[in-house]
């Protein structure tokens, strides 16, 4: 893979610029689509994934940070967050609890 390369990373949840179905929002079930990951560099060491909402009613909210994924990852199961994580983002700066 030459450095021209890009990572791609979809879903077979939604289409790309598609809605995202409200089983994956805070009004359904909350859990997270499965993701795809494609195109990594064979140099890379770690992964970092910034998921963000550019239209949300209050202006760019970031709704996910994970950091340190392995690069050989190609894909994310679904999942309900559990346990604890800090959110920092320009509007807030939180620890949330989920059970």
């Amino acid at each position: 893979m030459n450095a021209a390369s890009s990572i791609s990373i979809t879903s077979p949840a939604f289409q790309a610029g598609g809605d995202v179905p409200a089983k994956f929002t805070c009004n359904g079930t909350n859990v997270s689509p499965e993701l795809q990951i494609g195109g990594v560099s064979n140099e890379a060491k770690s992964l970092v994934l910034i998921v963000d909402d550019p239209d949300a009613p209050r202006g760019l909210f970031t709704h996910w940070i994970v950091w340190n994924i392995d690069p050989k990852t190609t894909r994310v199961a679904p999942v309900r967050p559990r346990g604890r994580i800090a959110i920092f983002s320009k509007s807030s700066r939180s620890t949330l609890n989920w059970n």
